[in-house]
């Protein structure tokens, strides 16, 4: 043998070396994958039935047979707070242009949509306008080509035709073709319903000509990313009730007591598994994410951010490559929006969300959620206990029961005591090394602790208060002041609200590169210019920016001689302003400038 000839297998063992070797790659990459998903990722992971497969979520007990069907039998007549939507949305569907449009009812589960559509479908105005149409109902379970035979069947059926025996034998390309010629030429009025995914209407919608007929397609759904794709979008937020005039008391009392109603009511508890389907249908991080509202007293609105920040700190959210656990977080929120199990309550004036709330519905279903999985401990009494071993405690009301119980802090990530008489920090705050979260808004905090410098994985530092002062100035915001050091917080995201007119302008005094990306500074002074523009150089990662001077001070930030942070996108300056600064054009991101 040649010793320099390199050995060359045979190809079966060549193969079966491969499969190994894949084998054992996928192995070493669910291992990373796994060691990504945090602890109390993998918790919930088992503790949900089949975690992160979406709409085959499902769990023993869950079993339901979906009462889709009733909503379709229903009269008029039988139905409260139906003939005003009714009314609106055949206009809607008679009086429009005529072009295709599609009209979508969204809304979350069990409000009506069906039943409102299907009321619509039957008007005898739209019997009459539509010489085609078609009711399909599509579902998380939905099958296309079975989907596409239905609407044949039923159009050829409008149009008094046998259905083509070779449609059964067909395919999906197929039938599209079959319904696109039947309605080319015709106005016709399609209505899909319960469609969960933007797919499932994109398979369907090139069936469905855009001719110039005054044609109508409707969509049903619970997401709200779907229902952007159509021209007309319908909320649906309020409930279809069926009358039952002995039983008019049975309203005032749901109203007065809706948790103890829905466990208690038989037909409301069909509403409860109705609603219970939108949970079974989140992957298992969104399942968790939802469970964190239950966590808010009733009708209480939740701040945008402050969720985000409880998210992360929960450790619910995954990381992604190239985005801030922050960013990852808002789309998660974005996606309950979207689902419509969350609803925006208030916005800030460029449009941003800035507080969010559950419906009362909603939020009976994640209580019991909640209390089913163990999730959360509230405390709403003044002499309540709860179990020496718990993972999230939510107290309301009151602040004596921190008094009265023992607490382990060694592993807090998030403390808040927002709105509270709180006045001094004490130097034990050093000792919670894992704190992500300081939240002192509104409380009497105006000086924290050097010791606050050894929290290494803080995120989020947020000291401000209202205050006072004279009638020019009633809504006066003050900070805390500044720690000389406070650089060295290598973690930091946000930090607000730091004053500034104690000769430290300068915020952060690393030269490195530092990670903060919002700033709020406030009782700047013009000779705290130069130190000012020195740490937003440093400050490469920046998105938002606010600085407010001492009264009649001027604002002078002209020297900011390097390239300003090209990720700022929104910039805030109250005070006087001898001239725009020069770096401003230079900001490619800015979106907002006040």
């Amino acid at each position: 043998m040649n010793p320099t000839s390199a050995y060359a297998p045979s190809r079966p063992l060549l193969m079966a070396e491969c499969k190994l070797l894949m084998a054992s790659i996928r192995n070493t990459r669910d291992q990373i994958k796994n060691q990504n998903i945090s602890a109390g990722h993998r918790i919930l992971h088992q503790k949900f039935c089949v975690a992160g497969q979406g709409a085959n979520s499902t769990c023993a007990g869950n079993e339901w047979q979906d009462q889709r069907g009733d909503a379709l039998l229903l009269d008029r007549t039988d139905l409260v707070g139906i003939d005003k939507p009714t009314k609106k949305l055949v206009g809607w569907l008679v009086n429009e242009g005529t072009g295709r449009e599609v009209v979508s009812l969204a809304g979350m589960g069990g409000l009506g949509k069906t039943t409102l559509a299907k009321q619509v479908y039957d008007d005898s105005e739209v019997k009459k306008h539509f010489s085609m149409h078609a009711w399909i109902t599509v579902s998380r379970s939905y099958k296309m080509e079975e989907l596409l035979k239905d609407i044949v069947q039923q159009l050829f059926s409008a149009d008094r035709k046998p259905v083509p025996r070779e449609a059964d034998n067909m395919n999906s390309n197929q039938l599209k073709t079959i319904i696109k010629e039947l309605l080319q030429n015709r106005r016709y009025l399609i209505v899909l319903d319960d469609v969960w995914h933007i797919n499932e209407w994109d398979a369907v919608k090139y069936a469905l000509p855009t001719n110039n007929c005054g044609s109508r397609v409707i969509l049903t759904t619970r997401n709200a990313d779907l229902a952007f794709t159509s021209r007309i979008e319908y909320e649906v937020s309020g409930i279809l009730a069926t009358k039952d005039m002995r039983r008019i008391d049975e309203w005032e009392m749901v109203r007065r007591s809706l948790g103890a109603e829905i466990e208690g009511n038989d037909k409301l508890k069909n509403l409860k598994k109705v609603l219970s389907l939108s949970f079974n249908d989140l992957p298992y991080y969104l399942k968790s994410c939802f469970l964190y509202l239950s966590i808010f007293p009733e009708d209480h609105p939740i701040e945008h951010m402050r969720l985000i920040r409880l998210w992360v700190a929960e450790g619910f959210v995954e990381a992604k490559y190239g985005k801030e656990l922050e960013d990852v977080a808002g789309d998660y929120l974005n996606e309950l929006l979207n689902r419509s199990l969350l609803q925006v309550a208030e916005t800030t004036s460029d449009g941003r969300i800035k507080t969010c709330r559950t419906h009362d519905l909603l939020r009976e279903i994640v209580i019991s959620k909640s209390r089913e999985q163990n999730f959360a401990v509230i405390a709403k009494e003044h002499n309540v206990t709860w179990p020496d071993r718990l993972r999230r405690l939510s107290i309301h009301n009151t602040l004596q029961n921190v008094q009265q119980n023992r607490l382990s802090t060694y592993n807090l990530k998030y403390l808040s005591l927002k709105s509270t008489k709180v006045a001094t920090i004490p130097s034990y705050i050093g000792k919670l090394q894992h704190l992500e979260t300081l939240d002192l808004k509104h409380a009497h905090v105006t000086e924290l602790p050097v010791e606050i410098l050894k929290l290494r994985k803080l995120r989020h530092l947020l000291v401000y208060r209202y205050e006072y002062e004279s009638y020019a100035h009633f809504h006066s915001k003050h900070g805390f002041k500044a720690l000389e050091k406070i650089g060295v917080l290598r973690s930091l995201q946000k930090l607000c609200l730091i004053e500034a007119n104690l000769g430290n302008g300068n915020i952060m005094r690393n030269s490195e590169a530092n990670p903060t990306e919002k700033v709020r500074c406030s009782k700047v002074e013009k000779e705290d210019g130069k130190t000012l523009c020195s740490s937003i150089e440093n400050l490469s990662n920046l998105r938002a920016l606010s600085l407010l001077s001492v009264e009649d001070e001027i604002l002078d930030l002209q020297h900011l001689f390097s390239p300003p942070p090209q990720l700022l996108q929104r910039l805030y300056l109250t005070g006087r302003l001898e001239t725009l600064p020069h770096w401003i054009p230079n900001l490619a991101s800015l979106v907002r400038r006040i």
